[in-house]
């Protein structure tokens, strides 16, 4: 009975260790067969993720930095006027 099974274990490493060296040498031929394939379909999703509004919170909208107006905000309070050693001591 141990023959039996120490047949199988033999066999059973054989054929993981040929397994194992069958896609290193190999995974590469199949990745670039899969790519070829389906390339346009990459390309699109790619260019669609491009052509989508920049959103800068990764949770969902938010204020865009590259789009503040820094003089309207001036304007709109006195407090963006002080510098931040005046707002730190101001005991109105």
């Amino acid at each position: 009975m141990n023959e039996i099974i120490n047949k199988k274990i033999f066999w059973v490493i054989i054929s993981l260790t040929l397994a194992i060296i069958f896609m290193n040498i190999f995974s590469n031929k199949i990745v670039d067969m899969v790519i070829s394939k389906h390339y346009d379909q990459i390309a699109t999703e790619v260019i669609n993720k491009l052509q989508k509004e920049y959103c800068p919170s990764p949770y969902g909208p938010g204020i865009d930095p590259d789009k503040v107006n820094i003089d309207e905000l001036m304007k709109s309070s006195g407090e963006w006027n002080k510098t931040w050693g005046e707002q730190k001591y101001d005991t109105e």
